[in-house]
């Protein structure tokens, strides 16, 4: 050890580990590992003395955290590139083969993303080989405000049956509190497969906020046929 606190130890307890630390700072890491002339870096858990639940790499001298892997934030990682891809705060792992984004996409194609940067899908429901009509079901329970949405659903009759029908109906309130409703221009037909046993509708839409968006199907006689739904929120005011 340099004055009982820098140096290499054995840790106590357990022989196949080994600290390159500052003790005195309470630091577990390799402490002022030189790369080159202008930067030293710290490696290792602990290192800005902050606690031993991360492991980090450290730009002391500029004060920057190079990259950081923190288990006491559900294994947030953060700062770094990945192949010149900047890694931000709160990039972190979901479940098993997952990835969490915390925040929007802050830059991409090399443009800033304007709104929430992504739509993504706030709500969906898949119905297959389905004979009954389904009653109003919720797709968003409660818009969290008013916010653009668009939903796009798909029907599509599995086998014929004599002249039967289905319909899909999607509903919402708007921002004045209006309820209001989409649905197919024209019911798909079961009674033969082909061009009019399939039906698709996109319909764009601003929901108020504490409002749900909801979807149901209307038949004639006993169709048997598939609903594919999604919810894509577009924006968060």
């Amino acid at each position: 050890t340099h004055g009982g606190n820098v140096g290499i130890r054995r840790n106590a307890g357990n022989t196949a580990e080994f600290s390159v630390a500052n003790f005195a700072a309470g630091g577990y890491a390799i402490y002022k590992t030189i790369i080159n002339n202008v930067n030293q870096w710290d490696f290792g858990s602990g290192a800005t003395n902050s606690g031993d639940q991360h492991f980090e790499i450290y730009n002391r001298n500029l004060s920057l955290e190079g990259l950081r892997i923190d288990w006491t934030n559900n294994n947030l990682l953060s700062g770094g590139t990945i192949q010149g891809t900047a890694l931000g705060a709160g990039v972190a792992p979901g479940a098993a083969g997952t990835l969490k984004l915390t925040n929007k996409l802050a830059l991409y194609n090399n443009n800033v993303p304007a709104g929430l940067g992504q739509e993504y899908i706030a709500g969906s429901a898949v119905l297959t080989s389905t004979t009954t009509a389904v009653t109003t079901t919720n797709l968003v329970a409660s818009v969290p405000a008013n916010s653009m949405y668009t939903v796009r659903a798909a029907l599509t009759c599995d086998t014929t049956s004599a002249a039967a029908t289905v319909n899909i109906t999607i509903g919402w309130t708007d921002p004045s509190n209006t309820p209001q409703t989409a649905a197919l221009g024209s019911a798909v037909a079961c009674t033969a497969l082909g061009a009019s046993s399939f039906g698709s509708l996109t319909q764009m839409l601003s929901a108020k906020s504490g409002t749900a968006i909801t979807y149901s199907t209307s038949i004639v006689n006993t169709p048997t046929y598939d609903v594919r739904v999604i919810v894509l929120q577009g924006t968060s005011n």
